[in-house]
C-alpha cells in the first residue's frame, strides 16, 4: 500500500481536453509538493492524440476513463474510491473540481491548511472568480433555499426556452455586477476577508476536509447531475459539520466548457429532475 498523500485533487472531464491541459499546468506547483491529481474522464468522444501525449508527459497524474458518462459527482466519487484503494484512507483534503478552472495561487495549499484549526470543519467554499463576468460565485448559498424558491426553479426548468431565457437574464445581471465592481472599486472585493460559515458551496470547486468522509459523508449524489451544492450542504448539516467560505483561497473559473452557456433539452430535463430529487430528500411536503 502506498504512503497516504495529504492532498488530493480530482478533476472531472467531459469533452474538455483543451481545458484539462491548462488545468493540469496550474496544478504543477502542487504536484511538486506531493499533491496527487486524479482525472476522471466522462467523455463520449475518443481521447485526442495530443491529450494522450500530455498524459504521457505527466505520469504521476492518474487518469481514469469511465465506460459512459456517470455525472460530475459520481465521476469524482470514482476518483476518490480509487485513491482510497491505493492509499488505504482519505487524504486530509479532497478538492472536487471541474477542469475549466485554474489554480492561480501557488500558496493555495498553505491557505487551505490554515483552516484546519476550525472545529467541526467539513467543507470549504473558495473564492471562485468568473473569468467571464468578474464576479465571485461564492458565497452563493448563504442559507438554505426555501421550498418556494425550488418550486420556482422547477417551473423554470419545465421548458427549455423558458430556462434559457432565465439563464440569459442571470448572465446580464452578472455582467452588470462585474462591471460595477470593476469601475467602482478597481478590484474584485469579497463580502469578507476571513472565513465565515455559510450553508453550501458553489459546485465548480469544493474542498472537502477528511471529517466529511470519516463521519459518513459521500460524493454519491442523489441526482445524475446538478444540485451538488445543496447535496453537499445537506450532508454537512446532517453530519454536524461546518461549511466555510474562505476568500483567501482563489480559483479562476472559465465556466460552461462542458455544458455550454445555454442548456439543451436534455440538460434542462436533468435540472428539473435534480430539483425533484432535492425536494423529495431535503424538504418536507406541503
Amino acid at each position: 500500500m502506498k504512503q497516504l498523500t495529504d492532498i488530493l485533487i480530482v478533476g472531472v472531464i467531459y469533452n474538455t481536453y483543451q481545458e484539462t491541459i491548462r488545468y493540469l499546468e496550474s496544478t504543477l506547483p502542487f504536484r511538486e509538493q506531493g499533491v496527487k491529481v486524479i482525472l476522471v474522464d466522462n467523455s463520449n468522444k475518443e481521447i485526442p492524440g495530443y491529450f494522450k501525449t500530455i498524459l504521457d508527459k505527466n505520469p504521476e497524474v492518474i487518469y481514469l476513463r469511465t465506460i459512459s458518462n456517470i455525472g460530475y459527482f459520481h465521476g469524482a466519487a470514482l476518483g476518490l474510491d480509487h485513491f482510497v484503494q491505493e492509499y488505504g484512507g482519505w487524504p486530509s483534503w479532497t478538492l472536487v473540481t471541474n477542469v475549466d478552472i485554474l489554480f492561480p495561487d501557488p500558496q493555495m495549499i498553505e491557505k487551505i491548511r490554515a483552516n484546519e484549526t476550525i472545529p467541526e470543519l467539513g467543507v470549504i467554499a473558495p473564492k471562485i472568480l468568473s473569468a467571464r463576468w468578474g464576479t465571485d460565485y461564492n458565497p452563493g448559498l448563504i442559507k438554505k433555499y426555501s421550498l418556494t424558491r425550488l418550486r420556482f426553479y422547477q417551473a423554470i426548468y419545465s421548458l427549455t426556452l423558458l430556462n434559457n431565457l432565465y439563464i440569459g437574464l442571470s448572465y446580464l445581471k452578472k455582467l452588470v455586477q462585474g462591471y460595477w465592481k470593476r469601475t467602482h472599486s478597481g478590484r474584485l472585493d469579497s463580502v469578507t476577508s476571513f472565513p465565515v460559515e455559510i450553508f453550501g458551496p458553489h459546485g465548480s470547486c469544493i474542498l472537502f476536509n477528511r471529517n466529511y468522509f470519516s463521519r459518513g459523508g459521500t460524493l454519491n449524489h442523489i441526482s445524475f447531475l446538478y444540485g451538488e451544492e445543496i447535496f453537499v450542504a445537506e450532508t454537512a448539516k446532517k453530519l454536524a459539520l461546518k461549511v466555510m467560505y474562505d476568500p483567501r483561497i482563489r480559483i479562476d473559473d472559465f465556466e460552461h466548457a462542458s455544458t455550454g452557456m445555454f442548456l439543451s433539452r436534455r440538460m434542462t430535463a436533468l435540472c428539473r429532475q435534480s430539483i425533484k430529487d432535492l425536494i423529495k430528500n431535503y424538504y418536507q411536503p406541503i
